[in-house]
């Protein structure tokens, strides 16, 4: 593995902006493993699912769009570029879990989509706190095509119990990662009992972003939590069930000068499985 390192900013932004266009509706993704605990040497396979977060389905692997997927784990972290799965035929990558406690997998994908001004108005409505983008948003054209940069970056947390089948909380689970959008827990939420508060920071391009509209979803209940974040782009919601949960945030803007967009539309996710009941 290689030493672990941030990747440069402007490598996501060279890729966003020279990708072609890619006719599809704007959707939240989110990097799902076939299991969030695993032993040491396990393979784990992982897949893309998209759509809403209590019923998102696995969907084709995004072959050409993936420019970069990394695995941290243990002070450690490899870096994958133009990520594609074995076989073209296959749905999922596969990685080994090599390291104890938490191994924590980034992914970032920037495509520009076309879509018309209804569908991002609908979007932008539904998933981007209203005041941040309520002017320029009223005033896109229903019927007109526009060009979106499309950039979801997205983790998910894979946990290998201790031997006495313990869960002790990992600081590789609540490290910065440098993707475009970012949701960081300020507590490992793979130890989060039931009951408890888990913080979030949310960053955009490294910088901490106040106003951000997250919404967390437990997919076995269905239930989602929406809060905002304050002035220092922090919140917090109540971790109401065990199972997987998926999180997500997105922050857009209209972009000025940019010869392959018209808007950059942010959308980040975490996943992870609270296994801790409330009583301990």
């Amino acid at each position: 593995m290689n030493s672990l390192r941030l990747r440069p900013w402007r490598l996501w932004l060279l890729v966003a902006t020279t990708a072609p266009a890619w006719a599809g509706t704007l959707t939240t993704s989110f990097l799902t493993p076939s299991q969030y605990s695993a032993t040491l040497g396990d393979s784990v396979m992982l897949r893309w699912n998209a759509g809403a977060a209590k019923d998102a389905q696995p969907v084709a692997w995004p072959s050409g769009e993936v420019n970069w997927l990394f695995i941290r784990g243990g002070g450690e972290q490899e870096n994958r570029h133009d990520v594609r799965p074995q076989h073209a035929s296959d749905n999922f990558i596969t990685l080994k879990i090599e390291q104890p406690a938490v191994t924590l997998v980034g992914a970032e994908r920037p495509v520009v989509r076309e879509v018309t001004g209804a569908e991002l108005r609908t979007f932008l409505e539904q998933n981007v706190a209203g005041d941040t983008t309520a002017p320029d948003a009223n005033r896109l054209a229903a019927d007109r095509k526009y060009r979106v940069r499309d950039i979801a970056s997205a983790k998910t947390l894979i946990r290998v119990p201790t031997a006495d089948g313990q869960t002790v909380p990992s600081a590789i689970a609540t490290s910065k990662t440098g993707l475009a959008g970012e949701i960081r827990p300020q507590f490992d939420p793979t130890a989060a009992p039931v009951g408890s508060d888990l913080p979030l920071t949310i960053y955009v391009n490294g910088d901490k972003r106040p106003d951000a509209k997250i919404q967390a979803t437990n997919v076995a209940t269905g239930k989602t939590t929406t809060m905002i974040a304050d002035p220092s782009g922090s919140t917090h919601f109540r971790v109401t069930d065990t199972g997987v949960w998926r999180v997500e945030f997105h922050w857009a803007q209209p972009l000025q000068n940019d010869p392959a967009a018209d808007w950059v539309v942010y959308n980040a996710t975490l996943t992870f499985e609270v296994t801790k009941g409330g009583a301990q």
